[in-house]
């Protein structure tokens, strides 16, 4: 096995260990409108790791220091079913809280991380 193989596995291995489930929204986007659901790409749930924390290096210092950050979620590129993009909707249905993607970033080759902004709490079922 590779040391890439390694990492991917690793990847896997932490998003399973801390997952929470996540629906995902993709959405289409129009010029002068409001960005709504894409027909043609339903929603969709998959497991991921959710945060509101990260960690500064202070220069000389051995200790990270823990810093507020907005939320984020992680999770391998191959658990999306579609790419996620800016305004895409996010749920954490186990939290009772809805978001719309404000970033979409890489962090490290084998996870992708949704920077999030909170819209609401989910519909009443």
């Amino acid at each position: 096995m590779s040391w890439m193989q390694d990492l991917q596995q690793l990847a896997n291995d932490v998003t399973d260990s801390f997952a929470t489930q996540i629906i995902h929204t993709p959405m289409m986007a129009r010029p002068n409108e409001r960005s709504r659901p894409d027909p043609s790409r339903p929603a969709y749930s998959l497991c991921g790791v959710y945060d509101e924390t990260g960690v500064e290096w202070e220069k000389g210092k051995i200790e990270p220091k823990i810093i507020s950050t907005d939320p984020f979620v992680v999770a391998p590129p191959d658990r999306f079913r579609f790419p996620p993009s800016i305004d895409d909707g996010i749920e954490l249905p186990e939290l009772g809280r809805r978001f719309t993607v404000r970033a979409v970033e890489f962090n490290g080759p084998h996870l992708k991380k949704l920077c999030l902004h909170e819209v609401g709490r989910p519909p009443m079922s």
